[in-house]
C-alpha cells in the first residue's frame, strides 16, 4: 500500500499552497485582529470552487474526496486557522447529510453549498454537556407525521462585535412549522 499523493493531489495541494501564501496569509493577522466573518476569504473559496472538494459532480463539486479536502484545509491553516475552519465547519455541517441524506434532502441543499453560496453551521454545544456528545440532551420526537424537537444550545460566535465573541444561549422547541425560541446573549 503505498501513501504517497497521486500526481492530481500534488498538484492540488501546490496550488492552495500558492493561493494560501499569495492571498490569505497577507491578511491573516488584521482577520485574526478585527475578529470579524472573514467574506473576502469566503469569497477567494468560493472563486477557487474549493466548497465543493467532497461535493458529488452531479451537484456542482468537484468530488475530489475527504483526503483531498483535508490536503486543502491544512495548506490554508499553515497560513490562516480561521480561514481554514470556514471550510472545516463547511464539511462538518454537510457530513449529515452525505451520510445520511436522502436524494430529495441532496437535491436541495448540496448544489448552493458545493459552489459556496449558502454555508452551513453546526450546533453542537449544549450547557451541560459541552461537546460531549453522549451527553446532549436535545430530542427529536416522531409525533404522527412531525417531528417536535426541544433542547438548549450554546453558540459562540467568534467573529462577534468587540472582538471577544459573542456567546448565545438558544432554547428551542420547534413542532409542525411553528417555533419558540429564546436567546440570551452573554457579552
Amino acid at each position: 500500500m503505498s501513501y504517497d499523493l497521486t500526481e492530481e493531489q500534488e498538484m492540488l495541494k501546490e496550488t492552495v499552497a500558492r493561493i494560501a501564501k499569495e492571498q490569505i496569509a497577507p491578511g491573516a493577522a488584521e482577520r485574526d485582529e478585527k475578529a470579524e466573518f472573514p467574506w473576502d476569504m469566503v469569497e477567494l473559496l468560493r472563486e477557487n470552487a474549493l466548497f465543493g472538494a467532497d461535493y458529488p459532480e452531479k451537484f456542482g463539486g468537484s468530488e475530489m474526496g475527504l483526503f483531498s479536502l483535508c490536503l486543502i484545509i491544512e495548506e490554508i491553516a499553515k497560513v490562516c486557522a480561521s480561514t481554514s475552519v470556514v471550510l472545516l465547519v463547511h464539511e462538518l455541517g454537510a457530513m449529515p447529510i452525505m451520510l445520511a441524506g436522502n436524494d430529495e434532502q441532496k437535491e436541495r441543499y448540496f448544489p448552493k453549498l458545493a459552489t459556496g453560496e449558502n454555508l452551513i453551521a453546526f450546533g453542537l454545544t449544549e450547557p451541560n454537556a459541552g461537546s460531549d456528545v453522549s451527553g446532549l440532551k436535545t430530542k427529536a420526537i416522531r409525533d404522527s407525521d412531525d417531528y417536535v424537537i426541544n433542547g438548549t444550545k450554546n453558540i459562540h460566535l467568534p467573529y462577534g462585535r468587540g472582538g471577544g465573541g459573542l456567546h448565545r444561549r438558544q432554547d428551542r422547541s420547534f413542532r409542525s412549522g411553528t417555533q419558540r425560541h429564546r436567546h440570551t446573549y452573554c457579552g
